[in-house]
């Protein structure tokens, strides 16, 4: 594996299989926030599907082959700890703020959402529901609202102007099928980035996350498809559903290339921020303040 030093503390190792580590040692704090990008998100979707990237990151939530809904969540909060997700254009991400010493905890239960979620039908209405409610919440709050019509504005012919939620129609359309392929063809190790920042040094880091740095399946998964096929996969991709290199379209003061990486790292915090749970959140604490960190250093490697 190729480790590199990007700065002070900071880490980045690139492994075999092309998953990318990055962390971020901050040694006056006590806490860990650490998330896995998934470069699959709306920007990667057809019209006929949109939002469905957004209604997986509601249902890996639903329950594991390994835990329940019930536990997913209990097992960070019951040690003080948070789970959550959200979808944006590019990435879809799920974090996770805990102790230090819960690094290990943490990383599992993260793993476990993206490797192994259920996507029972079953649970499907009831959380399309919710989406549902997504959409009509957004439809009836303005400031949320101008950001769906600048996107459909800007970017009238490219994925980049669809609404990450999706459409009633759209999303009423989606079946657990739908989800299986988005989830078989995007989530593997691949397409993932691993971040954090805290009390954290990189070498455990790596050590936590050994069995997904290794090639080939982990732990017996070998129909998982973690990582065969999708080099040439992402060649085969709709040239219509690339990502755009394009800065977002606000108004704001002039500031030098040196200082991109602060107006990154501000801009959720002075935004609205991508859907997902907990999304309505704007309160500035340095537990947002370290998964800020980790998430302006993910999307440098993506």
């Amino acid at each position: 594996m190729n480790t590199t030093s990007l700065d002070r503390h900071v880490s980045q190792t690139a492994a075999p299989n092309g998953l990318t580590v990055l962390s971020e040692q901050l040694p006056a704090v006590r806490s860990v926030a650490v998330g896995i990008w998934v470069r699959t998100a709306s920007a990667h979707e057809h019209r006929s599907q949109m939002g469905v990237s957004h209604l997986l990151e509601h249902m890996v939530f639903k329950g594991t082959e390994r835990r329940t809904a019930r536990q997913l969540v209990h097992e960070l909060e019951s040690r003080g700890g948070s789970l959550d997700a959200f979808t944006g254009r590019d990435h879809t991400c799920f974090q996770a703020h805990i102790l230090d010493e819960d690094l290990p905890r943490a990383v599992d239960v993260l793993t476990d959402l993206i490797r192994r979620p259920l996507l029972r039908e079953t649970d499907l209405s009831l959380e399309r529901n919710v989406v549902l409610e997504e959409i009509s919440t957004v439809e009836d709050t303005p400031d949320d609202l101008v950001f769906e019509l600048f996107a459909d504005r800007l970017w009238p012919q490219h994925p980049y102007g669809y609404s990450i939620l999706g459409t009633r129609e759209s999303v009423g359309a989606l079946r657990s099928q739908d989800l299986r392929q988005v989830h078989g063809t995007g989530y593997y190790r691949g397409n993932c980035v691993i971040a954090a920042a805290g009390q954290i040094e990189h070498e455990r880091l790596l050590d936590v996350g050994a069995r997904l740095l290794r090639v080939g399946p982990v732990d017996g998964d070998e129909d998982h498809r973690l990582d065969q096929g999708h080099e040439a996969e992402e060649k085969e991709r709709d040239p219509a559903l690339q990502p755009l290199e394009l800065e977002s379209g606000h108004v704001s003061p002039a500031h030098p290339a040196g200082e991109r990486d602060a107006m990154q790292a501000a801009g959720p915090l002075r935004m609205s921020p991508p859907w997902g749970m907990n999304s309505n959140s704007a309160s500035v604490s340095p537990s947002r303040a370290s998964k800020t960190r980790a998430c302006c250093a993910a999307r440098a490697a993506t």
